[in-house]
């Protein structure tokens, strides 16, 4: 499956506060284009950007762009929350924000001493 991939999105991670925010660079995609899971405490962004069609009399001198299958795959710092996961694609960019699922905090309870 991986063999077909041509490149890899630029992507950025960040944190905010109890979130962590990914944006990654898609130009010329729709979100149709994208898939975004979430599995095993990593997420994936899938798609392919495809090579719009090119008439018989047209020769590139350059050809610079990327296109095909793209498949990014990121290992989480936390655990997330089932229902804390939202993504937005607005000018190209696509934006995932994962809330973290922090564990409790700890408590620190007195013991006397008998």
């Amino acid at each position: 499956e991986r063999r077909d991939l041509t490149f890899a999105p630029r992507t950025d991670l960040m944190e905010h506060e109890n979130d962590l925010v990914f944006y990654s660079e898609l130009p010329g995609l729709t979100k149709e284009d994208i898939k975004v899971e979430l599995r095993e405490n990593s997420l994936h962004i899938m798609g392919e950007r495809r090579r719009p069609e090119k008439a018989e009399d047209e020769t590139f001198h350059y050809q610079e762009r990327d296109f095909g299958k793209f498949h990014r795959s990121f290992k989480l710092p936390y655990k997330i929350k089932d229902d804390g996961m939202t993504a937005s694609f607005h000018d190209g960019i696509l934006q995932v924000r994962l809330v973290q699922d922090k564990p409790p905090a700890a408590v620190t309870k007195p013991i006397a001493i008998q």
